[in-house]
């Protein structure tokens, strides 16, 4: 296992919601937010120069400043398990690791188990997600969660009856998670696979597409997406700040998308769209 370099940037209070936008979309193996911003690590393999040089880019974008340290090499699990805090959503859902104590009263008990860190991630926007998928009819419907991630959302999907779930993501990483969250989990028919929207093939649609990703893959897919909905199917998004609404609404009204429902939370908006 290679060495790692960490990177502890100063952020204030009112840009860390917008500056973590940004650092999620850096290839680092770990993102945690820390008193005063965000640390990130990155693997000390070939790859690390251009990340680097990605991060440095939103460093001189956002005018911030940083320290640098060398990390030998961890068991990142460790790392993550003592970091990760469950997620609660009403009494619909808990999502927790199987180090956590199992509450009762929840309709569904969702189990996610990294095999690496995936950084903090975005807990209000993966709260919104699974708010918003109790209010929804899955029974029999067939199911897109594009960008995968852990897996949590094709996951619930599947609890709640869908017919059939295709769950991709583009990281490795994040797509032999989701796959072991799944067999955990006992859902045994979401296709998943590592990938890219491109390969799903065209003639494919869906009743529901699920996609907490953030707002740059989000825009650049709208008009994909929507040739994968049925009529009348549902748009689910989440992983836009509160700032870039207008910008995906109109965006997604141009690709022939109404919308139907907001909602947000700590500087992030879920948003349900539906197909004309």
């Amino acid at each position: 296992m290679n060495d790692f370099r960490k990177f502890t940037v100063d952020v204030v209070e009112e840009k860390r919601e917008m500056v973590l936008a940004f650092l999620s979309l850096l290839n680092c193996d770990m993102i945690e937010e820390t008193s005063e911003g965000f640390s990130l690590s990155f693997e000390l393999d070939d790859t690390f120069e251009a990340s680097k040089r990605e991060f440095l880019n939103v460093v001189d974008r956002f005018e911030l400043s940083f320290e640098e340290e060398t990390v030998k090499a961890q068991n990142w699990n460790e790392v993550w398990e003592s970091s990760f805090q469950p997620i609660f959503v009403n009494d619909y859902a808990q999502i927790r690791a199987s180090f956590h104590e199992q509450k009762k009263d929840y309709k569904h008990d969702l189990l996610i188990d990294p095999q690496m860190s995936f950084g903090t991630g975005h807990h209000a926007t993966t709260y919104m997600m699974v708010d918003a998928m109790s209010s929804m009819d899955f029974d029999g419907k067939d199911v897109m969660d594009y960008g995968c991630g852990t897996g949590i959302l094709a996951i619930l999907a599947a609890k709640e009856g869908a017919k059939s779930i295709l769950a991709f993501d583009i990281e490795a990483n994040a797509y032999e998670n989701s796959l072991s969250n799944a067999k955990i989990n006992g859902v045994a028919h979401i296709s998943i696979f590592q990938g890219v929207l491109d390969q799903v093939e065209a003639q494919s649609t869906f009743d529901y597409i699920l996609a907490n990703i953030n707002r740059n893959v989000i825009l650049e897919s709208l008009s994909t997406l929507r040739q994968h909905l049925r009529k009348g199917g549902n748009l689910l998004i989440s992983g836009i700040l509160e700032k870039d609404v207008e910008l995906v609404v109109a965006k997604a009204k141009e690709a022939g998308l109404k919308p139907l429902k907001m909602n947000t939370s700590e500087g992030w908006v879920c948003y349900l769209f539906t197909s004309n």
